[in-house]
């Protein structure tokens, strides 16, 4: 018999890796990089990694989504 009070919930993932990243919304991860390169999205450089918070990354899709709408509104 399993103790199921014992069970531990996964802890949430707060960043990404920049690939991680790319598979979440669906881009490579080089044009992740070129995201961050051209200060559309912000990283973290931990060492020599950078990770991508994952609020960052709900507020870059936020923010496309709203110009896009916009875009789509003016045609």
């Amino acid at each position: 018999m399993t103790d199921t009070s014992m069970r531990v919930s996964p802890v949430p993932r707060l960043s990404l890796s920049l690939e991680e990243a790319g598979k979440a919304i669906g881009l490579c991860s080089k044009s992740v990089g070129k995201l961050i390169t051209d200060g559309r999205l912000r990283a973290v450089s931990v060492g020599t990694r950078r990770l991508i918070p994952v609020s960052e990354l709900q507020r870059w899709l936020d923010r496309e989504a709203a110009q896009s709408s916009v875009g789509e509104a003016s045609q």
